[in-house]
C-alpha cells in the first residue's frame, strides 16, 4: 500500500504544479478567482435557496421538490466532506509545498476533499438530473470550479477528484434513493 500511495502522491504533486504553475497566464489569473466563487457557500446556498423560492411560485410546485433535492444533496455532501476533512487532516498545498501560486489566498484548514468542488458537482449533478436537456454543461462549469481550486493553489488534484465524486454521488443518492416528503 505504501508504494502505491507514494506513486499517487507524486502524480498528484506533478499534476498540481502543471495546473498551478505551468498553466499560469494573465487570462486565467483573471478568470479563475471569479470561477472559484461559483462553488463557494454564497453561490451554492443561494442557488439552493433560489430553487426553493422559485419552485413555490406558479400552479405547479414541482420546482419546490427540485429545490429540496438540491438543498439536501448539498447539505449531505458537505456533512460528509467535513467529516472526511477531520479524519484525513491533509495539509493544503500552500502549507506542504514550496513555490505555490496562492493568489493571496491563505487557507490553513484541511485540504481533502475540496468543498467548493463538492458543492459545484452536487449542484451540477442535481441540475443535470432535473434538466437532462442541459447535457454536460453543468458538469463543465463544475469542472472549471475544481480546476480553479488547483490553479489558485488551495487543493491538490485528488482533493478535487474526490470532491467531484462525493458531490455527484450525493446528488444521485438524493434524487433516486432518498424519499422526499413534498410539502
Amino acid at each position: 500500500m505504501g508504494k502505491a500511495f507514494r506513486y499517487i502522491q507524486r502524480g498528484d504533486i506533478a499534476v498540481f504544479y502543471m495546473i498551478n504553475d505551468r498553466a499560469k497566464c494573465r487570462a486565467l489569473d483573471l478568470i479563475m478567482p471569479a470561477v472559484t466563487h461559483l462553488g463557494g457557500a454564497v453561490v451554492s446556498i443561494g442557488l439552493a435557496a433560489a430553487a426553493l423560492m422559485l419552485g413555490r411560485t406558479g400552479e405547479l410546485n414541482y420546482g419546490w421538490n427540485y429545490g429540496w433535492n438540491i438543498s439536501i444533496s448539498l447539505a449531505f455532501s458537505h456533512l460528509l466532506i467535513h467529516c472526511i476533512k477531520k479524519i484525513v487532516n491533509r495539509p493544503r498545498p500552500n502549507i506542504s509545498l514550496s513555490k505555490v501560486n496562492t493568489f493571496d489566498i491563505s487557507l490553513y484548514d484541511y485540504s481533502f476533499p475540496s468543498g467548493h468542488t463538492t458543492a459545484a458537482f452536487s449542484i451540477a449533478a442535481s441540475i443535470s438530473l432535473i434538466f437532462p436537456q442541459l447535457g454536460i454543461y453543468p458538469f463543465v462549469l463544475a469542472g472549471l470550479v475544481g480546476m480553479s481550486r488547483i490553479y489558485l493553489g488551495v487543493h491538490y488534484p485528488t482533493d478535487v477528484l474526490i470532491g467531484a465524486l462525493i458531490g455527484t454521488a450525493s446528488a444521485f443518492y438524493t434524487n433516486y434513493f432518498l424519499p422526499i416528503i413534498y410539502l
